[in-house]
């Protein structure tokens, strides 16, 4: 059995979530505004969430981003 890290040294779904969609948003050739259009999220919160400043971020939101992207839900929060 192994163990799992917990609390400050395991890295949020979040936290992973916004490292993986900025990845995938980078390589996409997309600009913003094209994300935006493409996730029907404002800029200003679409550029809050890629730079980590968004204190939550909801399900529509990161569902508009994996849309946007052509990035399954599956790999974005994995």
């Amino acid at each position: 059995m192994t163990s799992r890290r917990r609390g400050s040294e395991a890295p949020s779904v979040q936290g992973m979530f916004v490292e993986r969609a900025r990845s995938y948003a980078c390589n996409s050739g997309l600009s913003v505004a094209e994300l935006v259009q493409a996730s029907t999220i404002e800029q200003d919160r679409l550029l809050n969430i890629f730079e980590g400043k968004a204190p939550d971020i909801t399900l529509r939101e990161i569902a508009g981003i994996s849309l946007a992207l052509g990035v399954s839900l599956e790999i974005l929060l994995a």
